[in-house]
């Protein structure tokens, strides 16, 4: 297994394309976000590493479910990718009219690792210092404090609707398309409570205009280090949600092909600059085959239904 490995890892990338096609990573998301940023950052270094053009497009809107829809129709010959996250996964179980599988209609690549969203308040609207103190703030005046989430359905919006599920709290949600105008949102007052990815708001807790509490995944992140993971809080143990991101190949994609494009991502996400890049905008790479991609999947799929139908959560 190691030697084939290898042989693969040392494969030139070229012999993935097609007729000189470009190797093309559809981005379902706007451009700048975390999905963004991996894609344009492998691609860049596939260029510079194997001389392997590289195209990213992003087709953004309704939680990445129709960048996927139309990724379904690009062609399976070893060029064609995209990043997804796993609020695709979320959406696939609430949008109208999907015609996708994520587990069934694409070949996994690799598993990258995750984005950790992060539960930050406004200090001037909420008076806490801590997750503790917020959720009880909350508690006491049911209904009278909001939260922005980066849209309908998104691991965001699950992760908060999760909190308050275990701590018995009245937060009400106001929807987001992204998590930009959600952070704006935040730092003007206009909302109290806030999830979002790190990238979103790291930039803001770091000038001290917005405050963080907790990370959502089940430890700490190492893009913030100080900030206790929501299991830490007594009354939420157990509870964690993480926002990931896996390489997809489109359906039918020959597996010398996505192995071939696995070794090469491998090689890419080895780099100590892509990685203090990476660190620096608050990804966590982590990386797995396609077997923890189908099984982040599958995963998923089962612990998001319940909190979707207890929340009442849908898509537009």
């Amino acid at each position: 297994m190691l030697r084939l490995f290898a042989f693969l890892f040392c494969l030139p990338l070229a012999v993935l394309a097609q007729d000189g096609k470009p190797i093309r990573f559809m981005v379902a998301f706007t451009p700048g976000g975390t999905a963004d940023t991996l894609a344009r950052l492998i691609a860049q270094k596939l260029g510079e590493l194997r001389g392997v053009q590289a195209i990213v497009e992003n087709r953004g809107g309704a939680n990445g479910t129709i960048g996927l829809d139309a990724f379904r129709s690009w062609p399976a010959d070893g060029t064609s990718y995209s990043v997804i996250s796993n609020s695709q996964v979320a959406a696939q179980l609430v949008a109208p009219g999907i015609r996708w599988d994520l587990g069934r209609d694409f070949e996994p690549v690799l598993f990258l690792g995750d984005s950790p969203m992060v539960v930050v308040i406004n200090p001037s609207k909420v008076n806490a210092k801590t997750l503790q103190e917020a959720l009880a703030a909350a508690r006491a005046e049911p209904g009278r404090y909001t939260y922005g989430h980066c849209g309908p359905s998104s691991v965001h919006q699950l992760a908060m609707e999760l909190i308050k599920i275990r701590a018995a709290v009245d937060i009400r949600q106001i929807a987001y398309r992204g998590c930009s105008p959600a952070t704006t949102d935040a730092l003007s007052g206009q909302i109290d409570f806030l999830v979002a990815s790190s990238p979103a708001v790291l930039p803001h807790m770091r000038a001290g205009k917005l405050r963080g509490l907790a990370v959502t995944g089940a430890r700490r992140s190492a893009a913030a280090p100080d900030l206790p993971a929501l299991g830490e809080e007594a009354s939420l143990k157990g509870v964690a949600m993480d926002n990931w991101y896996a390489l997809v190949a489109a359906g039918g994609t020959p597996k010398d092909a996505t192995a071939r494009m696995e070794a090469a991502v491998r090689e890419v996400l080895a780099r100590p600059e892509v990685l203090e890049r990476l660190a620096g905008a608050g990804i966590d790479v982590n990386l797995g085959g396609p077997e923890t991609v189908k099984h982040a999947i599958a995963e998923d799929l089962r612990d998001f239904r319940p909190i979707i139908d207890r929340a009442g959560i849908r898509m537009e």
